[in-house]
C-alpha cells in the first residue's frame, strides 16, 4: 500500500520506493500495474532530494533511480512516459541487483542483532553494579508536519548536540550511570531516536520528570521543531505493569522480573525484526547506534 498524498514527507517517499522495489523483485507486484506509480515515485523523490548529493541512499533507492534512468529517456508527460518507458528493462535492472538489495537488508539485521547483544551485555554490567537504577525511556523525533523541514544533516547535528549534553552530565543528565540510543527512520515517524537513560536510583527517583526534562532539552536543541514521547505517564506504565512487563522506572537488582523487563526495554532499541525502521538515507559515516562505556574500576563499590 502506497501513500500518494500530496503532503508526503521525505521518509514516506523513500519507503514507498523501497517497498515498491521489494515488491517487484519478489513478484508481489506486476510491473504492468506499476508504471504510473514508478513515474510518481521518481517525480516525488526529486522534489525533496534534488540537491542532496552527499546522501548515502539504500541500495534499493539507488537501483530504482538507475533503473528509471536506463528505461525512460524522454520527457515527463504521461503520454511520452507511457510510450518510452521500457518496463522490461526497468525490471531487468532491478533483478540484476536483487542479491545486493537483499544482502543489504540481511547485513542490517545482523548488525542490529550484534548491537542488541552488545547493549544487553552493557546494561547487565550497569545493573550488576547498583542495587537500584532509575530507567528512563524517551522517544525523540519531529512532528509529521515539520519533517520536510529537516534534512539528514539537521538530524545528524541534533544527535551530536544531544550526545554532547549527555556527556556533559549536567541538569537532567546528572547522576547518569549509563545510556544508549538508536536512530531509526520510519515512513510515518521519519527520523526518530529511542533513548534509554539509567540513573543512580539512590539519587534520582522522578522518572516522568526526567523524561519530560529530556524532551525539553530536545526541543531546545532542535529550535523547537522537535517533539518527544514520554514513556513514563501513569497510564502507560500501568498498562505494562498489568501485563507484568514494566521495565522502566525504578529497577532493583535483586528483583529478577524487574531486571528481565528492563533488559527487554533495552533490547527494543535495536530490534533486528524492525526492517521498516532501517535508514534509507544517511550521511557518510553517520552513527545510528551508541551507548555509554562501562568502566567498573572507576566506579564506587557495590551498593
Amino acid at each position: 500500500m502506497f501513500n500518494q498524498s500530496n503532503h508526503q514527507t521525505p521518509s514516506q517517499i523513500l519507503f514507498d520506493i523501497h517497498q515498491l522495489v521489494l515488491d517487484l523483485i519478489s513478484g508481489r507486484q506486476e510491473i504492468a500495474y506499476c508504471k504510473f506509480l514508478i513515474k510518481d515515485c521518481h517525480e516525488r523523490f526529486w522534489i525533496y532530494f534534488n540537491n542532496q548529493i552527499n546522501y548515502q541512499f539504500s541500495i534499493s533507492i539507488e537501483v530504482f533511480l538507475y533503473a528509471y534512468e536506463q528505461s525512460c529517456q524522454t520527457g515527463y508527460s504521461q503520454d511520452s512516459f507511457m510510450m518510452s518507458f521500457d518496463a522490461g528493462l526497468f525490471l531487468d535492472v532491478l533483478y540484476e541487483s536483487k542479491h545486493e538489495i537483499e544482502t543489504e537488508i540481511i547485513s542490517w539485521r545482523k548488525q542490529e542483532l550484534t548491537n542488541r547483544q552488545t547493549l544487553i551485555s552493557y546494561v547487565e554490567s550497569v545493573i550488576s553494579h547498583y542495587s537500584r537504577l532509575l530507567f528512563v525511556r524517551v522517544d525523540l523525533g519531529y512532528p509529521k508536519a515539520s519533517q520536510h523541514l529537516m534534512d539528514v544533516a539537521d538530524v545528524n547535528n541534533h544527535m551530536k548536540l544531544l550526545l554532547k549534553r549527555i556527556s556533559n552530565g549536567d541538569t537532567c543528565f546528572r547522576d547518569l550511570q549509563g545510556y544508549a540510543w538508536a536512530l531509526e527512520q520510519g515512513a510515518d515517524k521519519g527520523y526518530h531516536c529511542h533513548l534509554l537513560l539509567m540513573y543512580d536510583g539512590s539519587k534520582r527517583q522522578k522518572d516522568y520528570y526526567l523524561a519530560d526534562e529530556v524532551g525539553k532539552v530536545w526541543q531546545r536543541l532542535t529550535d523547537k521543531v522537535g517533539c518527544h514521547f514520554n514513556c513514563h505517564t501513569a497510564d502507560y506504565k500501568r498498562r505494562f505493569a498489568d501485563m507484568g512487563k514494566l521495565g522502566v522506572g525504578m529497577i532493583h537488582r535483586n528483583n529478577p522480573m524487574e531486571v528481565e523487563n528492563a533488559l527487554n526495554v533495552a533490547g527494543y532499541l535495536v530490534n533486528p525484526e524492525k526492517d521498516n525502521q532501517m535508514l534509507l538515507a544517511k550521511l557518510p559515516n553517520m552513527r545510528t547506534f551508541g551507548k555509554g562505556i562501562f568502566k567498573s574500576k572507576k566506579r564506587r563499590g557495590l551498593n
